[in-house]
């Protein structure tokens, strides 16, 4: 039975300086995070390295780098940040490479890996609420309606920034778990692309095998169909609930579509062009629903003939 703890692919000690480089590399990443603002989206990308080091190493040198990563971290970043880096990246990390290494299907690692951002979120905003008597949600809200207030009145923005909040505060929860499942989704095929740059073959499924599985389509209709129930009940939650199980199911549905429409790309496009059109998608929303549509029919239909 494969070692998950300790996994030399090559000798240890090529291993430990392997793993001893990447963790380098992950902490000059923060520090430039820290300083300079416009690096703060590369934290999403950090999980990936940790990945690569659980795939090719064990998740022992990977939880090594995490506490290393967290201990140079806790010099220049606050407590409960470094906390969350550490479990995130470090958790998100070691469960992408340690179950893409055992060759599961990239639903569950990015399931597992999503699973993992979520918790750690809440388990963010209960330590601020505990330690600091702050609630976060109000916090976030706050910040969020001055910001507007303020384009309101040197802009002179026609909108109603109480609506906007108040379905922003409903909303919360799926955002959350839809955060959960980019981040997720991001490092899992990020990881597969520098592994095959790494090792010079294929290591991982890419976003066009990506397809949820068999049986998570008639979950979420059951889901989403007693759900909908409530509407004749008097639970008082019911829109919130069935708002936010919507955004969800759109996530995943987003997913799917993407890796549908990758999957008809990648036999007439070269990378570049595939890349480009990928980034256009993900980023103009009004082509968001279009995704999503073409999800729901390759998971009910398998556009792409896979095996589930």
């Amino acid at each position: 039975m494969q070692n998950v703890f300790f996994r030399y692919n090559r000798d240890k000690k090529e291993a430990f300086l392997e793993t001893i480089k990447y963790t380098i590399l992950v902490v000059m990443l923060l520090v430039m995070i820290r300083l300079v603002p416009l690096f703060s989206l590369a934290a999403v990308l950090l999980p990936s390295i940790l990945a690569i080091i659980t795939y090719r190493n064990g998740m022992a040198l990977s939880f090594i780098s995490s506490l290393i990563t967290a201990l140079s971290a806790s010099v220049f970043m606050e407590p409960l940040v470094v906390i969350y880096m550490a479990f995130t990246v470090g958790g998100v990390g070691m469960i992408i490479g340690e179950l893409s290494y055992r060759k599961r299907k990239p639903a569950l690692a990015i399931f597992a890996g999503a699973f993992m951002v979520t918790l750690n979120i809440l388990l963010l905003m209960f330590a601020e609420a505990s330690m600091l008597k702050v609630d976060l949600l109000d916090y976030i809200i706050n910040i969020y309606r001055e910001s507007f207030e303020i384009q309101k009145t040197t802009m002179g923005l026609d909108m109603d920034v109480d609506t906007f909040l108040l379905n922003l505060r409903r909303t919360f929860p799926g955002m959350v778990v839809c955060m959960g499942f980019a981040i997720s989704s991001i490092n899992y095929f990020l990881t597969g692309t520098i592994l095959t740059r790494i090792t010079k073959r294929k290591e991982m499924s890419s976003l066009s095998e990506f397809t949820l599985p068999g049986n998570v389509f008639g979950g979420m209709l059951i889901i989403y169909l007693m759900t909908v129930m409530l509407n004749y009940t008097e639970f008082i939650y019911k829109e919130t609930l069935i708002l936010n199980l919507t955004i969800i199911f759109g996530m995943l549905f987003f997913l799917q579509g993407l890796a549908s429409i990758n999957n008809f790309m990648s036999k007439r496009l070269r990378p570049f062009p595939r890349n480009v059109i990928t980034v256009i998608l993900c980023t103009v929303m009004p082509l968001y629903t279009f995704v999503v549509a073409i999800g729901f029919v390759d998971a009910i239909m398998n556009l792409r003939r896979l095996k589930k």
